[in-house]
């Protein structure tokens, strides 16, 4: 006890650095939170800051994207107009084509001759005349024409009275054109032609056969193609009968 009471200033002083160290100790620890607190405040900040940021970079990607959709729509839509414009003018040219080819092969038309009479009261002495049917022109007309009355046995008697030829340049579509070359029908008799007619559209045979009969000409006349065998054209009066039994056999 004396011992307490011989060292109580010591003991007093002793408490008070003791307070004082613990006192400062509180002290750092609560800078050592305050820090931590800081820290961790100013990280939320910057976190914060951060994802703003992003987002804002979000939005941006997002609006640029639609802006490059819809130029992406509209080059679309201008690619499809561009498309069928081409279309359009292909399908043009095409029929451009397809008309000049027409025009310089005289596709889908053929001619076939028939004879004139010029001179009132001469039904005899004639001439030849074409009809050209079809919307193209033909070209490189060669005409030959066999008269079949002068086949005796199968050989023709004299090959200059038999057979003829004669040519022309251009016909017109949709025309009769008269020619100067003529013929010489025999009224006492039937009348009977082969004639062959080479163009550029290709090669036609037409059958012809005349007969005088009531003070006119009744005829019977049929145009095929050479390469198909097909029937172009065919008029047959009443007076020959049936046409399956008047025509070559094919």
């Amino acid at each position: 006890m004396q011992y307490f009471v011989n060292n109580f200033q010591l003991i007093i002083i002793a408490g008070g650095a003791l307070t004082l160290i613990g006192g400062y100790l509180s002290y750092l620890k609560s800078e050592r939170d305050s820090d931590k607190t800081n820290k961790s405040i100013s990280d939320g900040i910057v976190k914060t800051q951060q994802v703003i940021d992003l987002t804002t970079k979000v939005n941006d990607l997002t609006k640029n994207n639609e802006l490059l959709l819809k130029s992406n729509i509209e080059l679309t839509q201008m690619n499809n107009i561009l498309v069928q414009k081409n279309i359009e003018v292909s399908s043009t040219i095409d029929k451009t084509t397809g008309k000049i080819n027409s025009y310089v092969t005289g596709e889908n038309t053929f001619c076939y001759l028939g004879i004139l009479f010029p001179t009132v009261g001469d039904e005899i002495n004639g001439v030849y005349y074409f009809n050209t049917i079809g919307n193209n022109p033909l070209r490189d007309i060669n005409v030959k024409i066999i008269d079949l009355d002068h086949l005796q046995n199968g050989v023709f008697r004299n090959m200059f009275d038999s057979e003829k030829s004669f040519e022309i340049p251009t016909l017109k579509p949709g025309k009769m054109t008269l020619t100067q070359f003529p013929v010489k029908l025999d009224k006492e008799k039937q009348n009977n032609f082969k004639i062959i007619i080479s163009t550029n559209a290709g090669d036609f045979i037409q059958e012809s056969k005349y007969l005088f009969q009531n003070g006119g000409w009744q005829t019977a006349e049929r145009i095929r193609n050479a390469k198909t065998k097909a029937i172009l054209g065919q008029n047959v009066d009443p007076i020959f009968g049936n046409p399956d039994q008047l025509f070559e056999k094919h």
